[in-house]
């Protein structure tokens, strides 16, 4: 579903098939699954990119507390807003991609992600 995904170098803005950025990630593997997100981008600064993203997002997502595969999962890198989304593929693990960090899969209960961490969303469409 998405093995063929790890190791893709990260990109801003990026939206496959050769490098992805974290929510141009969580778009491919919706997109194999049959459920395509909404794409947000901006040329915005990245504070204000994120919170249209969020905001955006919202729209299209709720809160949940037992997540499901393909659930997505927000975090907070830089203080005051989210700013990371991932997707959780079950049994504590989500796959995500950052800058200076390709595609990988990683441990919810990390000492770096379980402090980061601010909720799993589940996608209405």
């Amino acid at each position: 579903m998405y093995s063929d995904l790890i190791g893709k170098p990260f990109k801003y803005f990026g939206r496959g098939p050769d490098a992805y950025d974290c929510y141009g990630l969580a778009l491919e593997i919706y997109k194999r699954i049959g459920r395509p997100l909404p794409d947000y981008t901006s040329s915005e600064s990245s504070k204000i990119q994120s919170e249209l993203f969020v905001e955006g997002l919202a729209k299209h997502t709720y809160k949940v507390d037992a997540p499901e595969a393909f659930d997505l999962v927000m975090f907070q890198i830089v203080p005051c807003y989210v700013s990371h989304i991932g997707v959780f593929i079950g049994k504590g693990k989500f796959i995500h991609v950052m800058s200076k960090v390709s595609v990988v899969v990683e441990e919810l209960n990390s000492i770096i992600w379980k402090q980061k961490f601010k909720g799993f969303y589940r996608y209405r469409g």
